[in-house]
């Protein structure tokens, strides 16, 4: 989801869609809520609608249910991701600045072993699910 900055006339990335890439979809916003869901991915029609609601400004930083370390960060080649609890049947995804998944692995252990392979130098948005697909941590990266 993105925001208009009237005052600086630029968009901004507020949080990533968490129902996945899909055609014909819709989105609205009523007052400080936006809606966004429906329409069709390729294995089919979605009825799945979501809803976003702000709790002031959006950090990228750790969120209180779960503690992360990612080091290094900015990453060269590789890095380490230390969870302080396990998520069972987690997800990791790295989000670019323009809204698109470049990245999406599963794991299930307090650490993750990420490794850059062929993604552009950058900022993402490291995001981490539960198996639910329930966002539980978003964190900015940097991979040099």
């Amino acid at each position: 989801m993105w925001e208009y900055d009237i005052t600086t006339s630029n968009w901004n990335i507020r949080a990533p869609f968490p129902g996945g890439p899909r055609t014909n979809g819709i989105a609205f916003s009523i007052s400080d809520k936006c809606y966004a869901g429906i329409g069709k991915e390729v294995d089919g029609k979605k009825q799945s609608f979501y809803e976003y609601r702000p709790a002031g400004p959006l950090s990228l930083e750790d969120n209180p249910q779960l503690k992360v370390k990612v080091y290094p960060n900015p990453i060269q080649n590789s890095a380490i991701i230390l969870l302080d609890k396990t998520v069972p049947n987690a997800k990791i995804k790295l989000i670019d600045l323009s809204g698109r998944m470049v990245y999406s692995s599963s794991f299930s252990s307090t650490t993750y072993s990420f490794e850059r392979g062929d993604l552009e130098s950058g900022t993402y948005l490291l995001i981490i699910q539960n198996e639910q697909s329930d966002i539980i941590l978003t964190k900015k990266i940097i991979l040099q």
